[in-house]
């Protein structure tokens, strides 16, 4: 009997979520929003580092950018924002180390249209 109950059970529940994918995905078939295409390359030279950024489908100066002790996190969205947060769209959050003699707080930051040269200092 419980295992006829669980069966049943089962079968409602995948129902129910089909269905709820299925009005969730005709409800937003109209939302358009572009995807987000992103690559990086690290490199360094004697005085510094060098983390270039390859950026589609969102506005480089929307590109966060914190560092947190000896690493960089990139944040990526091309949704919106709500009261401060994310609302909706894709978003990307990469973090990238760094060796102690790095300077993160005296970081440079040049857009370019498609992406982002973030040169970083040694000590």
């Amino acid at each position: 009997m419980k295992r006829l109950i669980s069966k049943s059970l089962l079968i409602i529940v995948s129902c129910c979520f089909s269905v709820f994918v299925t009005v969730a995905d005709f409800s937003f078939s109209n939302f358009t929003n572009s995807s987000i295409a992103f690559s990086s390359e690290q490199s360094e030279s004697d005085s510094t580092y060098i983390l270039e950024l390859s950026i589609k489908g969102v506005d480089t100066n929307k590109v966060l950018l914190e560092s947190t002790g000896q690493q960089l996190v990139v944040l990526i969205t091309n949704g919106n924002t709500v009261n401060g947060a994310i609302a909706g769209g894709q978003v990307i959050r990469y973090t990238y180390s760094f060796a102690s003699d790095a300077k993160l707080k005296q970081r440079v930051r040049k857009n370019f249209k498609d992406g982002i040269k973030i040169t970083i200092p040694k000590r």
